[in-house]
Parts: structure tokens; C-alpha cells; sequence
């Protein structure tokens, strides 16, 4: 059971120590007095809702009780002593009047005690000499050393409980409980739900050594010094267009495009009518779509336009994830869903009340509510941080240049025993002193070169002393007059960014292509139901096939519509069977990407050390494929 408790306990922490709330700044704050409106967001910040019931954020005038302030101690203890709430998981107090899991944690670390040796009384309220007693205990708890402290200028020292004396006056003299005014400590006022949110914060930072940064004390200057935008930029005024503005975005979510992306940008369909953009804005709209903007969203922008009012609240709204309070993903389409829009804008500060929809965003603003956003939390990657934590991470990026290593390559030529096979399969043997210095950890790449410009290859993780016919064969029939093929065993050490290569080069002048005017026509193409390769192909009723020749798949990839991105795969066989041919299993990757398969036929001759490859042209038909 304490196993299972650890377990759950584990994953709590990891969501305390990398999530907060889903807003931290919403509103409302009513009630609260304006100075204690920073601690309570800080708190917001701090605590994990998962432990605090939502009675505590409100009616910020109403007293702490004391289960409300242990449920708080229990969340810093989660943070700052994980391993010492591991150990009493399953220890339960002595106290009848309760059965939190938080007072009994704190009971056994020794940060409370019951007011009886069986009574907690977890709904009296807490006084101010009580919670410094408890935060002494659980400074100690995290052995961290508060100051020493004199509370002898203070006018009500003489009320302060015995028990209570020397932990008021290390809490006060560490900046953490102030007196209510220059004469009074007041040891014996029951504390306020807003004096205790102006209190956490304190101890917090102090055990971090972190200042949290509420948005009215966030730098207004931060865009340009996280280089997001240029000074000039930032002094510029009129509007933003949209590209500028989701360029901009890109920057503050640290996403780089690569233009990778636009091949699956033409194998989609859903984006087909937004084929008229350039490959920049493309690029633009695959890092930003489903992510952060709804892909509908993207048929209702032109980049060249200025910024509305909507879209630019749509954009920082969905940066931080977060539409009326609700977290989805991907956002709502901000065309169909604008009140949505306004009212998680409202609710994050981004804006007071509604504006107008349509009208052109002014540059200043857009940065503003970008300068917001950094500061609200965002996800990323389900991680979500804080304002701090994302300029600390840009920062440091900054501060911190990468120490590139050059690879290193260990380069050299071999001899080795090589034999062509009558079935143009590849058999070699190594030099006595290779043989056990090239062992299975080496990577073996079989390479055409033609010219001095390696064109096709193939390679195996596992060194085997075959390059198997099929695979030889494939590589040929792909690869015009290759001149030789060089025979690589590749090893890297990591930790030194190593390489250590051997290679041998094989011959292939006595290998002769011959291309005849043989036609094929293919018939079916069998596969298991959702499952590739096929498990065995038909001719054309009136063709049968050859034993004992090879014969090649082509295979044409046409889904992406921007021909430049398809592929063509080669995928050879032996013919076991005049009638059908079985293609070997666990061997054959072909067909995953294959649309259009065509077959052409190859037979081997051999005279002496000379091979000749007869080549039927690439059938003109392709073949039906079948579920079997």
C-alpha cells in the first residue's frame, strides 16, 4: 500500500513541480484589497490546486482554519521535502476530528500539533504566532536556517505566547511576517486568507532564492531583449500584418520552421485551396495550424493584411491555451467562435471589454498583449511554465553557446576476400586481423559509386559477411553504370563523437546491363488486410512467371501533389513458382508508400567472371492490390 501512495505521490510532484493552474491571473480578485492582489497571484503560481479546495481563493477577507493552512504547509512539503512525505505516506495521526491526508503528513514531519493529543479542531481559525510556529517547523523540516530575531520594538511583544516566541521573531526577521503596523506584531489576530497569500510568496522565494514576477512587474522591454522583435520594431508604430504577427509568434514559442514540414503539407488535402501561398508562409501555417490556430482559421487570413482585433486575440488566447476558462486543444476557430475569443481575453487582462472585431491592431498593443502572454503561462509540449521560466530559458540559451564538437573520423581501406555469386548474391571474407576488430556493433553500408559520387546504397546494423542478391540487384537495377560499390563498417563512439570506418571497394566492370524488349504485364498484388508487404503477386492470366529469375516491384509514391516530394522504391525477388510469386517475409519493407506498382523482369547469365543482367522495361500496367 505505502508503494502504491509513493507511486501516486511521485506523479503529484511531477505535476506540481511543472504545472500551474490553468490561469494564474484570472479574474475575479473581488474582494481583495489592492495590496493583496500580487501575493495572491503569486500563490496562484505556487500552490497546486490539487491540494487547496476552491474555498480558499475567495472572500479574501474571511480567517484561515488551521486544516485550510495545513493543506497549504502539505503542498510545500510535496515541493521541498517530497522524500520526507514519501516516508509517512501511510502514517496516520491520532486525531478523531479529521482525516486529511495533508494533517497527517504534516502531524508526523512535526510541522503541527493538535490542540488535544486527539483533536486537531481543523476548522478554528489560526493565529499569526501559530502560523510562524509551523513555518519555523517546516523551514526545519527542509533544513533551511531562518535568522535569528528581536521582537523588543515591538509595543505587544509581552502578549507573544512563550511557545511561540523565538519562531515570531526568526519569521519576522526574515522578511517573511511583517507587523501589522511599526509597533504591533499581533500575535494573537487570527490571520486573513489575503495576508496568508501575501505570506507564501515570501516563504517561497526565500527557499528558491527566486523572485516570482507578477505582469505589472514583468519588464515591458522583454520582446527585445529576448531579441523577438528589434528595437525598431518595437518603436515602430501603425498596425501588424499578419505575417508579422505569426512570425513574431514563432519566435515566442521558440519554433523554428523547417521546410521538411511543406512534404506533408502536399500530402494533406485539407490545406489544398492554400496552395497559392509561398513556401514561407506555408511554413508559417504548418507550425501554427491545429497547435494554436484552428486550420479553418487559416483560410480567413491574408498575410499581407493588417491584424485584426479578433485574430490577434485568437493568437494570444491560444497561446496560452486557454478560451473561457476551459482547456482544449487545438483552439476553437476564432471566425465561428468570437465570443469565446473576447471573453478568455477579458478574463486573462489582455483587454478591459470588448472592442471592435474588425479593426486593424495597433503594433504596440499586439506587443503588449505578446508581452502578456509571456507572462500568463503557456504549454508547451504539456509542460506549462511560468513567465520567469520562459525568459530564463531564452536566456540561458542565449548566455550559454552550445560547445560544438567536431566528428572525428577514423578513416581506413581494407582488403578483403570477395566472391559474386552465381545468383549475384555478395560473400566476403576479412582480413585475419579485421575479423574480430569488426564485430556486430559496426554498421555495415553497401554503396554504388559512380563517378566518385555515391548515388544508391543499403546498409544493415548488423555486420554480415553477405550482401544478399535481392538487395544487390535492386540497388543495380536503380543506379545507371555504377563503377564500384564500396563496402563500409561504420562505429561511433558518442561519448567521443568518434567514428572508426573500414571499407573495401568491390569491382563491377564485369557486370553488364542489357536492356531487352520483354513485356510483363502485372495481375494481382496480395496483401493481408492493413498489413505490407504482399504475400504474393500473379501475372497477367495469359503470363506466368520464371523460376529462378529475379524480378523487380516499382513502386511510385503520387500523394504528394508537389511531384518533387514523391518517391520511387525498388523492391526485388526470386520467382519460386511458374504461377505465383512469394515475397520473402520480414525482408520486405516495399509497399508502405508504394501507390502505383509496376514489375520488370531480370535474368542473370554468367560466363566465366562476366555477368550479364537482361532488363525487361517497366511494365506499362501497374497491379490491382487485393486484401487476402
Amino acid at each position: 500500500m505505502k508503494k502504491i501512495i509513493s507511486i501516486i505521490l511521485s506523479v503529484l510532484l511531477l505535476i506540481t513541480a511543472f504545472t500551474l493552474p490553468a490561469s494564474a491571473e484570472n479574474k475575479p480578485l473581488n474582494g481583495a484589497d489592492d495590496w493583496a492582489k500580487p501575493g495572491i497571484v503569486k500563490s496562484k503560481l505556487i500552490i497546486d490546486d490539487f491540494f487547496i479546495n476552491e474555498g480558499l481563493y475567495n472572500n479574501y477577507h474571511n480567517f484561515v482554519t488551521r486544516e485550510e493552512f495545513a493543506l497549504v504547509l502539505y503542498d510545500l512539503c510535496t515541493q521541498f521535502a517530497h522524500e520526507q512525505v514519501y516516508e509517512v505516506a501511510d502514517v496516520i495521526a491520532p486525531f478523531t476530528d479529521v482525516t486529511s491526508h495533508a494533517v497527517n503528513a504534516c502531524y508526523h514531519l512535526g510541522i503541527i500539533e493538535g490542540v488535544t493529543k486527539t483533536t486537531f479542531e481543523p476548522e478554528c481559525n489560526i493565529t499569526r504566532e501559530e502560523i510562524s510556529v509551523m513555518i519555523k517547523r517546516f523551514a526545519d523540516v527542509v533544513e533551511f536556517s531562518l535568522p535569528e530575531g528581536d521582537l523588543s520594538k515591538f509595543d505587544d511583544y509581552g502578549d507573544v505566547s512563550d511557545w511561540a516566541k523565538d519562531s515570531l521573531a526568526s519569521i519576522n526577521a526574515a522578511g517573511i511576517m511583517k507587523g501589522i503596523s511599526k509597533t504591533k506584531i499581533s500575535p494573537l489576530t487570527f490571520v486573513t486568507k489575503q495576508e496568508l497569500f501575501t505570506i507564501i510568496p515570501r516563504v517561497y522565494e526565500l527557499l528558491t532564492g527566486e523572485a516570482l514576477l507578477i505582469y505589472e512587474e514583468s519588464d515591458p522591454d522583454v520582446l527585445v531583449k529576448l531579441n523577438i522583435i528589434s528595437r525598431e520594431d518595437f518603436e515602430k508604430g501603425g498596425h501588424i500584418t499578419n505575417r508579422e504577427a505569426l512570425q513574431t509568434i514563432l519566435k515566442v514559442l521558440d519554433i523554428e520552421p523547417d521546410e521538411s514540414d511543406l512534404k506533408y503539407w502536399y500530402m494533406i488535402g485539407e490545406l489544398e485551396p492554400l496552395d497559392y501561398l509561398n513556401d514561407e508562409d506555408k511554413l508559417l501555417v504548418m507550425k501554427m495550424r491545429s497547435d494554436y490556430i484552428d486550420t479553418k482559421d487559416f483560410f480567413h487570413i491574408d498575410f499581407d493584411k493588417n491584424t485584426s482585433n479578433l485574430q490577434a486575440l485568437a493568437y494570444v488566447t491560444s497561446l496560452v491555451r486557454q478560451r473561457s476558462g476551459c482547456l482544449i486543444y487545438p483552439p476553437s476557430s476564432f471566425i465561428e467562435n468570437a465570443s469565446e475569443v473576447f471573453e478568455s481575453a477579458i478574463e486573462n487582462d489582455f483587454i478591459e471589454d470588448t472592442i471592435d472585431v474588425d479593426a486593424p491592431v495597433l503594433r504596440k498593443d499586439f506587443y503588449e498583449f505578446l508581452r502578456k502572454a509571456l507572462y500568463i503561462k503557456f504549454s508547451n509540449f504539456g509542460i506549462v511554465t511560468t513567465y520567469e521560466r520562459l525568459i530564463d530559458r531564452h536566456t540561458k540559451k542565449e548566455k550559454e553557446p552550445t560547445e560544438e564538437t567536431e566528428a572525428k573520423k577514423i578513416i581506413t581501406e581494407i582488403s578483403a576476400d570477395v566472391t559474386i555469386n552465381n545468383d549475384l548474391s555478395i560473400t566476403y571474407k576479412l582480413p585475419k586481423e579485421y575479423e574480430s576488430k569488426i564485430d556486430s556493433e559496426f554498421m555495415v553500408m553497401y554503396t554504388l559509386v559512380t563517378d566518385g559520387t555515391e548515388k544508391g546504397g543499403t546498409g544493415s546494423f548488423f555486420r554480415e559477411p553477405e550482401l544478399e542478391a535481392y538487395r544487390f540487384i535492386e540497388m543495380l537495377v536503380a543506379e545507371e553504370n555504377p563503377d564500384f560499390m564500396r563496402v563500409s563498417f561504420t562505429n561511433i563512439d558518442y561519448e567521443t563523437k568518434t567514428s572508426e570506418i573500414y571499407y573495401f571497394d568491390i569491382d563491377l566492370s564485369n557486370i553488364e546491363k542489357v536492356y531487352t524488349d520483354e513485356k510483363i504485364t502485372p495481375g494481382t498484388y496480395y496483401h493481408k488486410p492493413q498489413t505490407w508487404p504482399a504475400t504474393k503477386l500473379t501475372l497477367a492470366s495469359e503470363e506466368r512467371f520464371q523460376q529462378g529469375s529475379y524480378y523487380v516491384l516499382v513502386g511510385y509514391e503520387t500523394t504528394y501533389r508537389k511531384e518533387e516530394y514523391n518517391n520511387t522504391f525498388y523492391s526485388a525477388f526470386r520467382a519460386t513458382s511458374t504461377s505465383n510469386a512469394y515475397i520473402p517475409e520480414l525482408k520486405r519493407s516495399f509497399g508502405v508508400s508504394a501507390d502505383d506498382i509496376h514489375i520488370q523482369k531480370i535474368t542473370i547469365k554468367r560466363e566465366n567472371d562476366k555477368f550479364t543482367l537482361y532488363i525487361s522495361p517497366i511494365s506499362e500496367g501497374a497491379f490491382e492490390t487485393q486484401a487476402m
